[in-house]
């Protein structure tokens, strides 16, 4: 990648020393930074990495997430931070991606050796948020944890487990204005996208999905039965 301007701070006593220079903080300002998916591992090692202590700041910066040479996604940033803290990692992110403001929160622990994280994405324009603890079996090799995501009257919780690229949803819970149940099955990851879900809805209450959906968008019915004059 690239960045129009860099920042370096050094504390001023360090700066006696001009054969090396210790600086405590970095800053990148109009940076382009292009991740190929085969580096993603490795970024992800380097922010959970207790040895790199000093923070990383992009500001107005752009970050290409690559399929080899393909342009899977890109986010624009109005600010990024990476700190390093003895055995606690943070990630703060604010900026855009489809079309749409966002904010990324991400935080690792491994207090008492039990690694944890937690993991926050918000579309504020849109009113989407997502909250997600995740901690890791060490001895079974298996991510488990519990994830809540809201929506404007609706609201979507699951625990989850991930083994061998595997995801097992259970114990879900969906609460809408017109519907209640549940979302229960695995998704395949890798090496291709597969998934077996299930929706069981235990209460619909038809005339509320018929107010939300119909009455509030006369043309929404039409494009599924296309209904002539008479009717």
């Amino acid at each position: 990648g690239s960045a129009e301007k860099i920042t370096l701070r050094i504390p001023f006593k360090k700066l006696v020393n001009l054969q090396k220079l210790n600086f405590y903080s970095v800053e990148l300002f109009n940076a382009k930074i292009n991740v190929k998916s085969s580096a993603i591992k490795d970024f992800y090692k380097y922010i959970k990495n207790d040895k790199h202590k000093n923070p990383i700041q992009f500001t107005k910066s752009k970050i290409n997430f690559l399929n080899k040479e393909k342009l899977v996604l890109s986010l624009d940033i109005k600010k990024l931070d990476i700190l390093n803290e003895d055995l606690i990692n943070k990630i703060r992110f604010t900026g855009e991606a489809f079309n749409s403001e966002i904010k990324i929160e991400y935080q690792h622990s491994n207090l008492n050796k039990r690694p944890t994280s937690i993991v926050t994405i918000s579309f504020p324009e849109i009113g989407i948020r997502l909250n997600s603890n995740i901690n890791f079996d060490k001895k079974d090799k298996i991510y488990y944890g519990k994830t809540r995501v809201l929506y404007p009257k609706n609201q979507f919780y699951f625990e989850h487990k991930l083994k061998k690229k595997v995801l097992s949803i259970y114990n879900s819970n969906i609460v809408n204005n017109s519907f209640k149940g549940e979302l229960l099955g695995e998704v395949a990851l890798m090496p291709f996208f597969f998934f077996d879900l299930k929706l069981n809805i235990n209460n619909f209450g038809f005339t509320k999905f018929f107010n939300n959906t119909f009455k509030k968008n006369e043309n929404f019915l039409a494009k599924f039965i296309p209904f002539n004059k008479k009717i």
